[in-house]
């Protein structure tokens, strides 16, 4: 399909080598991080008129809007050892055999922490080789947003990394050095009152404090009150060793959940799923707990009380239903856009969604003449006609996701744009009962990076499309019997992100674009893919993974008692690092709700082989 830009529509040229991408919408790729889009050699703006012709030529930068919408306001946390020759164990393990091993392996490897040096108006490009010239994604530049991270390999200036799923290489150039014993201050995840957040590191020195994400409910093999690392979101270490030794080999076996990767509800719920939240009771919400009750005049800075949230939920909903889409998930993103509706581009633009801007003129980002409108043209132009639609350049899949897949991908330099966006459906459903939260069923597809998708449960069976990327999630609907392959004859039925026609075939491209105004239609947008191409990760029937009951003395969660256990608790006895909630629960051994030197006394006799705990 040679899809074209409708009239006076800016668009945006992306010139990668051995690559041609259609003319495609300019900031509809990149919203969520102050930054300029990419470097002036590789992307200009073109504005298509009526006849065809292209004109004026700029740079593409995000609007200040942006940065105050989806900065995240520090969170301070004390300083985190990571490697200190007194006290070598909250996250490098101590001196039982198994860390031993994990030091070793890491140190083998070129190895320590990275943090985002460049400003909050440059890219970090990542490369698939460490000679490669082809950028295949970018990240933002600046510490604010992608944080301070751990690297496992360094070859031809270049760090290899792990950020937001996405493993790669990027330039030494652009980042700042630190060994573990330096870092004070990683990005990491921790558990509290039953719920995960991701911290993004503000500084790796320490005291710069952190962006704290909410991930949604913790699964059951987090703990509280201990700290956790993880680059990809999905598998998760209590030790920085283990992982860097684990990604340098690539494989995730050593982490605490090798066989029950983590999948953000929301961050991979697809669009082309409905909400059980109402437009009612998001305007409720606006109002009782917001505070909004006015929308704000144009030209006006925004009072106490005014958003241009007022009164827009119908229009998120009426066009969700018309043109197939989550209205929660749009809401999310535009919460995250536009400061919950008060920012510059909301009020005089209406503008939710921080559609383009350039930096020799700012202030000419998309002006739409109603909030409606803006809502309308993203459910159509910017989602179904670019990021859910399969022959788009953009298309990563139909969700939120991160760097790796989704719309993430493409339409934001701000890694972690997927997980913000999720946190605010989250919080939202979770004050209305979570009434949406886990009520579908998340898979991903394995195998290759394009499965074929079809119209009935046979390789027989017409290809409708395929999928554009390993690893990229799909809405189970339900599943069925059809052909065996391999023994093997359960399909399932997955919602098609792109739009369809009567016959279930793709939409075809009309010109002047008259079918991204097309109804998505429940009913008939489906296809099927062999089970054996897809893994269940999350919701209703994702596989739950068994709950121990912890060891008593197994002060850090790890499965074992070791040297390390009896280092935490000498640790709180002195009053260096205090323990808390499980830790705490599993450090007094004999439950008289306190640890003092009886509890140490019987961890030892445990580890000497006297008196075992359990």
């Amino acid at each position: 399909m040679n899809k074209k830009s409708s009239p006076h529509i800016k668009t945006t040229m992306y010139n990668i080598p051995k690559y041609v991408l259609t003319v495609i919408l300019a900031v509809a790729i990149f919203f969520s991080s102050p930054l300029a889009i990419f470097s002036n050699e590789d992307v200009y703006i073109e504005e298509i008129t009526d006849n065809g012709e292209k004109n004026s030529k700029e740079e593409i930068v995000q609007s200040q809007e942006a940065l105050e919408a989806s900065f995240l306001e520090p969170v301070y946390k004390d300083d985190i050892e990571l490697e200190n020759a007194t006290d070598d164990i909250y996250a490098f393990g101590g001196d039982n055999p198994d860390a031993l091993r994990a030091v070793a392996e890491a140190r083998a490897v070129s190895s320590g922490f990275i943090q985002f040096n460049l400003s909050d108006k440059e890219l970090v490009y990542i490369y698939e080789t460490s000679t490669s010239s082809v950028r295949y994604r970018y990240v933002s530049g600046s510490v604010f947003f992608s944080g301070v991270i751990p690297f496992y390999d360094r070859a031809n200036g270049r760090y290899k990394i792990t950020i937001s799923g996405m493993e790669g290489w990027v330039n030494t150039e652009d980042f700042l050095e630190y060994t573990p014993a330096q870092t004070k201050g990683p990005s990491h995840y921790e558990v509290k009152n039953g719920n995960l957040y991701h911290y993004i590191s503000y500084g790796a020195v320490g005291g710069k404090g952190y962006g704290e994400i909410l991930n949604g409910p913790a699964p059951s093999y987090l703990k509280a009150g201990s700290l956790y690392y993880s680059s990809d979101g999905h598998y998760f270490y209590s030790n920085v060793n283990t992982m860097i030794s684990d990604y340098a080999s690539g494989s995730r076996t050593n982490s605490v959940n090798q066989s029950y990767p983590f999948y953000n509800y929301y961050q991979y719920l697809s669009y082309r799923t409905k909400s059980n939240i109402t437009a009612a009771q998001l305007d409720s919400y606006i109002k009782n707990q917001k505070g909004f009750t006015q929308v704000v005049p144009k030209g006006q800075d925004a009072a106490k009380n005014q958003s241009m949230f007022v009164g827009a939920p119908a229009s998120f909903f009426a066009y969700g239903t018309k043109f197939g889409h989550n209205p929660l998930i749009s809401f999310g993103i535009a919460i995250n856009e536009s400061g919950w509706g008060r920012s510059w581009l909301a009020i005089n633009k209406n503008n939710m969604f921080g559609h383009s801007a350039y930096d020799s003129k700012p202030n000419e980002a998309d002006d739409y003449p109603t909030v409606d409108f803006g809502i309308k043209v993203h459910s159509t132009y910017f989602l179904n006609w670019f990021y859910l639609d399969f022959d788009s350049p953009v298309s990563r899949g139909g969700y939120l996701g991160d760097k790796s897949s989704g719309i993430n991908v493409s339409y934001a330099s701000d890694p972690h744009w997927g997980e913000k966006a999720a946190a605010h459906y989250y919080a939202l459903d979770k004050h209305f009962g979570s009434i949406d939260y886990n009520k579908q069923t998340i898979g991903i597809t394995l195998n290759a990076s394009q499965v074929n998708l079809r119209k009935e449960p046979s390789t027989a069976s017409a290809k409708v499309y395929n999928t554009e990327i390993l690893g990229q999630s799909v809405l189970i609907l339900g599943s069925t019997t059809g052909e065996s392959i391999n023994g093997n004859n359960i399909w399932y039925k997955i919602a098609s992100d792109p739009l369809l026609d009567s016959n279930r075939n793709l939409l075809p491209w009309i010109t002047g674009g008259a079918n991204r105004e097309a109804n998505y239609n429940y009913d008939n947008s489906y296809v099927y893919i062999h089970s054996s191409n897809v893994r269940i990760v999350a919701g209703k029937d994702a596989p739950k993974p068994p709950v121990t009951a912890l060891p008593r003395g197994d002060i850090n969660g790890d499965g074992k008692v070791t040297v390390v256990d009896l280092a935490m608790m000498k640790s709180h006895m002195m009053g260096v690092r205090t323990l808390a909630g499980d830790q705490f629960k599993r450090a007094d051994i004999n439950g008289d709700g306190k640890i003092t030197v009886v509890d140490l006394a019987m961890l030892k006799s445990h580890m000497m082989g006297i008196k075992p705990l359990n």
